[in-house]
């Protein structure tokens, strides 16, 4: 089993690996800026091919929230953001059940150190509705009131060309009753062209409690970002998840889009429509479109 689960997960991000760099475009500008997904952006700093480096990459100084397709992966030191989604059930006979509010709090304690307090779980803004504070009951799809606290944290590695890294690790209370999990993995985002990026964040959750009816499993967000215009972002949202015992039968891909616009240096906007397993292993009697999820989103900078 653990050999069967090794190579799952090597030919995954393998799979993911294999087209960043047969895409690569030697002539895009280097892309060095060191930011969350919505904090500061990058400027670009030369118009040669970028060799691999040893070093973690340095922030950029644009305005915050513009241009996110060419910032890197965390946010440079002393920044302090937030992210707040309300996330809906839009499913057939269950729109708002449940409905939940979302909030991430992060901070950079250096160029390459980030930590947060996240709720949103594993799958990031694609993670379906009922975490964070839910508001619909429990009749209506809450586990709990206040569900799926963690501490995230985010390492700056060693640029390979337009590939930025980070190493990714976080340690969660599910359900607080209490079944705890330690999620790692690698944060990467490889640039294919000046306004395209792919964002990959495989991580594998070991539980930690009550192993004798909780498995660890695979989480694989993946996103294809476009810059449509120096405030606006396009994204095509996928990904994979599953337990490890069980992959087979109980993966999960998803199918979607969202979009984010930058109001001004401190408030980004955006929205996201997702199929929830489109193209993953169905349940008895349930169609491939039949889950389906919707947020909106704030992020905030200070």
């Amino acid at each position: 089993m653990n050999v069967t689960r090794t190579c799952l997960i090597g030919s995954l991000l393998g799979a993911l690996a294999t087209p960043a760099f047969a895409q690569y475009n030697s002539s895009a500008p280097q892309l060095n800026g060191a930011a969350t997904p919505y904090s500061s952006a990058a400027t670009p700093a030369s118009s040669a091919a970028t060799p691999a480096s040893s070093e973690a990459p340095v922030p950029g100084t644009a305005p915050d929230g513009l241009n996110a397709v060419s910032r890197g992966i965390q946010g440079p030191a002393g920044t302090a953001s937030a992210r707040v989604l309300v996330d809906g059930d839009v499913s057939t006979n269950s729109v708002g059940t449940p409905t939940s509010v979302v909030p991430d709090l992060f901070y950079s304690v250096t160029d390459q150190l980030q930590l947060g307090l996240v709720h949103q779980g594993p799958m990031g803004w694609q993670a379906q509705p009922g975490l964070g504070v839910c508001l619909a009951g429990k009749d209506n799809g809450c586990r709990k009131i206040y569900d799926n606290a963690g501490l995230d944290v985010l390492y700056g590695l060693p640029t390979l060309g337009k590939l930025e890294l980070s190493a990714h690790g976080a340690f969660f209370a599910n359900h607080f009753d209490p079944v705890t999990n330690v999620a790692l993995g690698v944060t990467g985002k490889a640039h294919l062209a000046d306004n395209v990026a792919l964002v990959f964040d495989p991580k594998i959750a070991i539980e930690l409690t009550k192993r004798d009816r909780n498995d660890d499993f695979l989480y694989m967000p993946v996103e294809l970002a476009v810059q449509v215009g120096a405030p606006l972002t396009f994204h095509v949202l996928t990904g994979i998840s599953g337990s490890l015992s069980s992959f087979g039968d109980t993966y999960e891909i998803p199918a979607g889009i969202g979009l984010v616009r930058n109001l001004n240096k401190n408030f980004d906007v955006g929205a996201r429509f997702s199929l929830d397993n489109l193209l993953g292993q169905q349940p008895q009697d349930t169609g491939r479109a039949d889950a389906r999820s919707a947020a909106l989103l704030v992020n905030i900078r200070i």
